[in-house]
């Protein structure tokens, strides 16, 4: 096999394995965002919507949408 038909392969497999599982990728941040979130406001993790992407360039489009209740009250040590 030729060296660019390899890199052209080498390209479409490590394109495909970005798009392969995201599904995953996206539940680990999603419960990363909540825990952060709910130390600053009342949410419930299925009010949490993320989106990942990959465009033509090989770059994550990521897309975080939350709704929480109420902005939770922060304490501070005088």
């Amino acid at each position: 096999m030729s060296r660019k038909k390899l890199n052209n392969r080498l390209t479409t497999v490590l394109n495909q394995d970005k798009k392969a599982n995201p599904h995953y990728i996206k539940d680990i941040i999603k419960s990363d965002i909540y825990y952060l979130l709910n130390n600053y406001f009342e949410i419930e993790f299925k009010d949490i919507d993320i989106a990942i992407d990959v465009d033509n360039k090989n770059n994550y489009i990521i897309s975080i949408s939350a709704q929480g209740d109420r902005l939770k009250i922060m304490k501070t040590i005088v």
